[in-house]
């Protein structure tokens, strides 16, 4: 397992992919203490999968209760919902996602990967669910596979028009059981309305008896209550007119106290006013100047930077130059060494042969046929022993050749990874330094407009005390 996580580090780390679109990541998170339940039906190789269903994931997906540990939910309102699944099998599986991207505004991108490492003696459901913010722009969503090959995309677009489609059956049918419970209902209520106009009918004949006896009573009390009434109103008038008299005079008393107290809530106000915008023009003064350090600052400071990686990678590059020259000089070297070795081999080689010879002539005339025979065969031997230390020599060659090709792969493929770290550093800083201004920015724009608020509550406050005095005038 931790060569697999090791593996998939470095496929992580050295793995680029340019685009001509604008793109950035995706943070995505993922949910741990969830198995397959038995309903899943899953395809040979690796199952790519979009869930937007909380009925649907339930469905599909149980939670292992473990004591001590709170599974997370995912929430389908705000997140994205991702699944990796693999069939049954007794192979050490891991699963996972190398990183997650929107290019452009409307795709988002999902690269996936699965390893396999030892056998195991069980059997085992491989599985990862990841969740990642929803984007309210993104129309379709890719999945590709550890050879960045597409193999799955979902189009959210068709995705809303079937569930519309299928809100729009329901409601049809729910309408359609509504109908004949409204029918029924119907039914009911005009056998109701029947039985209630019986019911009504000897009611107002009782209410017609009983109102004519009232209204002899209510026509006695009227004239009472109207002689009372008269009586009343003329007391009323007399109290208005003492009412009138005092409210007249508070209204006077009132309009002067309220103009006084307005007039110096004016004057206090503008002086209030203009200390606040001699404050705020200093602040403003302030902040820009501290802007326009902080800028120069990292300004100077990434070119600093710069200019040392660059020294440094220059460095590193004329040190490998200088590595792949030294292995150029002693592979020439060896070659010249070879080559003399060679010559004066074969050289050896031609002087025993010719001393061979002259052996042969002044010795055939007394060597048998069985002697003779036998010296071919010692001399076959012989060359046999030279062709196997001519085959060692270029083998041991070779290996040499390949072993210093590798140091030098090696040495690249270093240098290489030094020169990624540090652009990576490079767009890490960049990108912290801009957040840090956006954050800047952001500060600044709600301070003007705090500002602006409490100007536009002051300006509110000073026409309602304007239109208080005047309606009090």
């Amino acid at each position: 397992m931790k060569k697999l996580l090791f593996v998939f580090a470095f496929i992580c780390s050295v793995a680029q992919i340019v685009y001509a679109q604008p793109m950035h990541r995706v943070d995505f998170k993922v949910l741990d203490g969830y198995f397959m339940r038995s309903p899943m039906k899953l395809s040979k190789g690796l199952n790519y999968m979009m869930i937007d269903d909380p009925v649907q994931f339930d469905t599909l997906f149980g939670v292992a209760q473990t004591m001590g540990v709170t599974i997370e939910k995912p929430d389908f309102n705000t997140q994205y919902v991702f699944v990796l699944a693999a069939p049954e099998t007794r192979m050490e599986t891991y699963l996972g996602f190398k990183r997650m991207e929107v290019v452009g505004e409307e795709d988002m991108n999902l690269y996936c990967i699965m390893m396999e490492s030892n056998k195991l003696n069980y059997m085992t459901k491989p599985l990862l669910i990841a969740t990642a913010p929803k984007n309210a722009f993104i129309k379709t969503i890719h999945f590709y596979d550890e050879n960045d090959k597409e193999q799955k995309v979902y189009k959210l677009d068709k995705i809303s028009k079937e569930k519309e489609k299928e809100a729009e059956k329901l409601a049809k049918q729910q309408e359609k059981a509504q109908s004949k419970e409204d029918k029924k209902a119907a039914e009911a209520q005009k056998e109701k309305e029947k039985e209630e106009q019986k019911a009504a009918m000897k009611q107002k004949d009782d209410e017609r008896k009983a109102a004519e006896k009232e209204a002899e009573h209510a026509q006695k009390l009227e004239a009472e209550k109207i002689r009372l009434e008269v009586m009343r109103m003329k007391e009323e008038q007399k109290a208005q007119k003492r009412e009138e008299e005092k409210a007249r005079i508070e209204r006077e008393t009132n309009e002067r106290l309220a103009a006084e107290k307005a007039e110096a809530d004016k004057l206090e106000a503008e002086k209030n006013a203009r200390a606040e915008e001699r404050e705020r023009k200093r602040e403003e003064k302030r902040i820009k100047e501290e802007r326009e350090e902080r800028e120069r600052l990292a300004a100077q400071k990434a070119e600093e930077e710069r200019i040392a990686n660059e020294e440094k990678n220059r460095k590193e590059e004329e040190q490998i130059r200088a590595e792949e020259r030294a292995r150029k000089r002693e592979e020439k070297r060896m070659k010249e060494e070879q080559a003399e070795k060679e010559r004066l081999a074969a050289e050896k080689r031609e002087a025993d042969r010719m001393a061979a010879e002259e052996r042969q002539r002044n010795s055939d005339a007394r060597m048998t046929e069985e002697q003779r025979a036998r010296k071919r065969d010692e001399e076959r031997m012989a060359n046999d022993e030279e062709a196997k230390e001519r085959r060692a020599a270029q083998k041991i060659k070779e290996e040499q050749a390949r072993e210093e090709e590798e140091a030098a792969e090696r040495r690249r493929e270093k240098a290489r990874l030094r020169a990624q770290k540090l652009e990576d550093e490079r767009i890490a800083r960049e990108e912290e330094e801009a957040r840090k201004q956006e954050e800047m920015e952001e500060k600044r724009r709600e301070e003007e407009k705090a500002k602006k608020a409490e100007e536009k509550a002051r300006k509110k406050a000073e026409r309602k005390a304007r239109r208080e005095a005047e309606e009090e005038e």
